[in-house]
């Protein structure tokens, strides 16, 4: 409660309202840092394709925000021969479905049908995967949902790709999980889900010989795990000539009523064809209305909803995951007492592409083991050589007395993978000089 509590009254409050006085100075939804969102195709696809020995596969993923894509860069980041880099574009207003898709798709113009109820590509309908794959036609390309591209068996896939330049492949864990208001509060859940997915995705995608993938989304979403407190709920209602479409976050109309409440631009200020105005609630204030959730919400102008990332994700040819090294570093070249402490040392940090280590530590004369096993994994992430070393603690037993005199090993084993067979790693010898008497000389 109290995590939940900071979160959203003065971390996320406190940046939209930061953000919100940005969003007042400007008189046209543009950045100067971030590229719009409805130059997607110009930016991040046609330039793959004028080279036409090339294509692209983008994985859309219905309100995967910024912070989920960064994470999960970091998970593919850890998968042998796979690379990825996030950018950011500037979303659309309203950061919603409907036109946050239609933006994604190859375009000089976008714009409100009359009843505001969708958005047409030059004139051409972008609702549902049907319409979005005949606009892509005319670039060579086509659309599939995420479920059927899975279903589809490894050459079907193949086909798929090879007679197609650009393939568009569309994703719904998380809005559709947060759209319902019974499965609004597993938000979290879902989110885990989509990294699996879409890391499935990715591996079937380049199975199918795709190298060059995007993954990218509509918009973002606002989201507080417990139900907003009064004072983010507005009671004040968007009032106009015509309201086209009203939610918690956006309201589409035309005449609309300009108030201290809302933000509100016309079309053409957004980078649309003319014809409407929208309004969003300021900061991440909701409008109330009857009917669906509250915590998960999105058509606004925080950054939390208009950041959309774009994951850029490679396919190498040579393996380039490997486990962390670890060296043996004695302090001594004999065993004189009941017990040895050996010093190990973690010579670099876990990164994404060096991973932990798990290894097994012991002392032994040919297979006999003549010590207790530790088990001793080697994660550390930091940079600092000094937080990077082990101890492994050895207990010699009862049968190290009949190796008196003579050299024993320490070694440090690895499992190797997928059998129960133990390899060693590296091994350090000792010579065994105990005096009994003095183990028990107390």
């Amino acid at each position: 409660e109290l995590v939940e509590s900071r979160y959203t009254n003065q971390f996320v409050y406190e940046l939209g309202v930061s953000w919100q006085q940005q969003v007042d100075q400007r008189q046209h939804w543009r950045s100067d840092e971030l590229r719009n969102q409805t130059r997607f195709f110009d930016t991040y696809v046609d330039p793959v394709i004028s080279d036409r020995d090339k294509k692209v596969v983008v994985i859309i993923s219905d309100a995967f925000r910024y912070e989920a894509a960064e994470e999960l860069g970091a998970r593919i980041r850890k998968e042998d021969r796979f690379d990825a880099s996030l950018e950011a574009m500037l979303g659309v207003i309203p950061s919603y479905t409907k036109l946050g898709m239609a933006a994604l798709l190859p375009h000089r113009n976008l714009a409100y049908t009359p009843k505001g109820d969708a958005i047409l590509a030059d004139g051409q309908s972008t609702m549902g995967t049907i319409n979005r794959g005949k606009i892509l036609s005319a670039v060579g390309g086509t659309a599939i949902q995420a479920e059927e591209f899975k279903a589809m068996n490894a050459e079907g896939r193949r086909d798929l790709f090879k007679s197609h330049r650009v393939l568009y492949i569309y994703h719904n864990v998380i809005d559709k999980t947060g759209d319902d208001k019974q499965s609004e509060p597993r938000v979290f859940i879902a989110v885990e889900e989509t990294f699996k997915e879409i890391i499935e995705l990715v591996k079937k995608a380049t199975s199918a010989n795709a190298s060059n993938i995007l993954i990218t989304a509509d918009h973002g979403f606002l989201f507080q795990d417990e139900p907003l407190a009064d004072a983010y709920i507005l009671t004040e209602q968007s009032q106009g000539d015509e309201l086209l479409a009203v939610n918690r976050r956006y309201t589409v109309g035309r005449g609309l009523k300009r108030t201290e409440a809302f933000s509100t631009f016309t079309s053409e200020q957004v980078g649309l064809q003319e014809g409407v105005e929208i309004q969003v609630p300021k900061s991440i204030h909701r409008v109330k209305t009857t009917g669906g959730g509250s915590r998960f919400v999105h058509g606004g102008a925080s950054l939390q909803e208009i950041v959309v990332p774009v994951l850029i994700v490679k396919k190498k040819r040579k393996s380039d995951l490997r486990s962390v090294n670890v060296e043996i570093f004695p302090e001594t070249d004999k065993i004189t007492t009941g017990q040895l402490v050996v010093k190990l040392h973690q010579t670099e940090p876990v990164t994404d592409k060096v991973q932990p280590r798990t290894l097994r530590a012991g002392i032994y004369v040919g297979d006999s083991l003549l010590s207790n096993q530790e088990m001793i994994t080697f994660d550390q992430t930091s940079e600092d050589a000094r937080d990077r070393y082990h101890e492994a603690r050895m207990y010699l037993g009862p049968t190290a007395n009949d190796f008196n005199n003579q050299t024993v090993e320490f070694r440090l084993e690895e499992l190797v993978s997928n059998t129960n067979h133990w390899k060693v790693m590296s091994k350090v010898q000792y010579v065994l000089k105990r005096s009994f008497t003095s183990d028990f000389d107390f």
